[in-house]
């Protein structure tokens, strides 16, 4: 394949300045040695949505590339019709296409969501599927972002943040299946003018926080869910706190935990940390006056 792809390489330098030819890699095989600019990383079905920033990874880590640090475009497959319902390909789909944009694919390439549609005196002509709406929804919310990490939201929840141009897009879905009740209940800040969107592009308010706090709570599905208009920089404060040991022995004697948690705005900020626990539990120092430079870690 390096020799096929150098051979066709060495022809399009003839015919255009600095050409960006991608070469195909099935995800199968193991990427040893000098890689191209660019590859074609195929992904078959049978890889798990989580599975996919692995595959990156090592594709980045098997060598020094010919002229740089190596780009990727990324083939994703749905799962097929039969054998799967409708919610579980949907959810499947949008799961590769995130946990891609988390992994850094350059590109990604599905297969065109449309159906031939035969009658009898035309020619076959495409319809789109139900699939065209989904990604649609993704490319207008997650196109042109910048990936910032998850957000630990609970054991049982996936929560992506995606910023773009200061705008917090927030992706979340449950890990519970389709058929397990009740969904869980999450608790979030998002900022002053939060919207939920559905994979259909449908938009709806978020729910106003019944305190000052501004807490609400959100119920979580296990089809996925956008959150858009939310304020990023909270979201990754909130996410970058924990503690380096969360666990507590059953014993008398006093315990030692340090929390840690990252500034994630671009100026220093400052206040009090108050850290509440059972009533019976002793906490030392009880509140901790803070100022943390731009993205410093404490």
């Amino acid at each position: 394949m390096r020799r096929a792809y150098q051979a066709v390489l060495e022809q399009f330098n003839h015919l255009i300045d600095q050409p960006d030819l991608a070469m195909p890699w099935p995800a199968m095989f193991e990427a040893e040695g000098p890689m191209p600019p660019t590859v074609a990383l195929s992904i078959p079905n049978q890889v798990l949505p989580e599975q996919i920033p692995l595959y990156l990874q090592d594709l980045r880590g098997s060598g020094p590339s010919t002229t740089g640090t190596s780009k990727v475009s990324l083939s994703l497959l749905s799962l097929p019709e039969d054998g799967y319902d409708r919610q579980t390909r949907i959810r499947d789909m949008v799961q590769r296409v995130v946990y891609a944009l988390a992994g850094g694919a350059n590109r990604i390439d599905l297969p065109l969501p449309f159906s031939s549609v035969r009658r009898q005196t035309e020619s076959p002509n495409k319809q789109p599927r139900e699939q065209f709406l989904i990604l649609r929804t993704l490319v207008q919310n997650l196109g042109k972002t910048t990936y910032k990490g998850q957000v630990p939201l609970g054991e049982s929840v996936e929560a992506f943040l995606f910023d773009r141009n200061g705008e917090g897009i927030l992706v979340i879905w449950s890990k519970s299946g389709s058929g397990q009740t009740p969904y869980p209940v999450i608790q979030l800040v998002l900022g002053k003018h939060p919207q939920r969107m559905d994979l259909w592009g449908n938009l709806s308010p978020v729910l106003q926080p019944r305190n000052e706090t501004g807490v609400i709570e959100l119920e979580v599905g296990p089809i996925p869910t956008i959150l858009i208009g939310i304020d990023g920089h909270l979201a990754q404060l909130r996410g970058s706190f924990a503690f380096d040991n969360p666990l507590i022995e059953s014993s008398f004697k006093p315990h030692v935990r340090r929390l840690r948690f990252t500034n994630p705005y671009p100026v220093p900020i400052s206040g009090r940390l108050k850290i509440q626990g059972p009533e019976r539990v002793d906490r030392c120092p009880p509140t901790t006056q803070l100022f943390i430079g731009p993205g410093r870690n404490v």
